[in-house]
């Protein structure tokens, strides 16, 4: 199941003031130039490079041609003629909640007035400078431990766990066909689920033992996966890789 997201929401914010009406953003478009460092002992011959500056390239959005937005859309164009740099914000809307955040001058502008559609304009904003991406994600969890049916051990997560490491293998008995995992989430609200193999999502309560999560039989992996979300941000995800002999 795909977790893509839509763009509906997005906001750009020119100089403080949201631009009314924008329909479609494109970038930033980042890019590192190299150098080429190759020397008469390159090995096999082959060029060499490395790193070089890098570039923030252009942001480009097309908008529904406002006159009264005075504050976001004629400042813009204000600031065009001004030649002006200004701080831009582009805002991934909720689910996503993450900005793009960088220093721009505006370098094109394309209005359009055709007879039987809608007036507009496309403009082009240079990047000056670091384009900076902020995720605003889920804290995630404080401890997610476990117990395996045959035994009633605790599961033994490898590598132990913490809650920025989301891969994890465990090893399970033979005679063991469920596991019991406890997840306790960093903040409320929050929610938390698993599934396995892919399958639907179930609830956890944070801090409380689930029931019995089914394993697959002997000499196979069973990959469960845990969500730890927060209202407003991105969740995160923990798989583990239950193997049983």
């Amino acid at each position: 199941m795909t977790l893509a997201k839509p763009g509906y929401g997005t906001v750009l914010n020119w100089d403080g003031v949201d631009i009314a009406e924008v329909s479609n953003i494109s970038g930033p478009t980042l890019s590192i130039d190299t150098i080429d460092a190759t020397h008469y002992t390159s090995p096999s011959q082959f060029k060499e490079f490395i790193a070089g500056f890098g570039d923030g390239g252009e942001v480009t959005f097309e908008c529904n041609f406002i006159g009264s937005d005075t504050l976001g859309q004629q400042a813009f164009i204000a600031d065009a003629y001004a030649k002006s740099t200004k701080a831009v914000v582009i805002t991934l809307s909720s689910p996503i909640v993450a900005t793009w955040t960088f220093d721009g001058v505006v370098t094109g502008l394309d209005f359009a007035q055709p007879m039987d559609n809608k007036l507009s304009f496309t403009a082009t904003i240079k990047v000056s400078g670091v384009p900076t991406l902020a995720v605003n994600t889920s804290l995630g969890l404080t401890t997610l431990t476990g117990i395996e049916e045959n035994t009633g051990a605790a599961l033994d997560f490898v590598p132990n766990f913490l809650n920025a490491t989301y891969l994890y293998t465990i090893l399970v008995n033979t005679a063991s066909t469920w596991v019991k995992v406890t997840a306790t989430q960093l903040t409320n609200p929050h929610t938390i689920k698993y599934r396995v193999n892919d399958g639907a999502w179930s609830t956890l309560t944070s801090g409380v033992q689930s029931g019995e999560i089914a394993i697959g039989a002997a000499n196979s992996f069973t990959e469960l996966e845990i969500e730890a979300y927060e209202v407003g941000k991105i969740p995160k995800f923990y798989t583990m890789y239950i193997g049983r002999p």
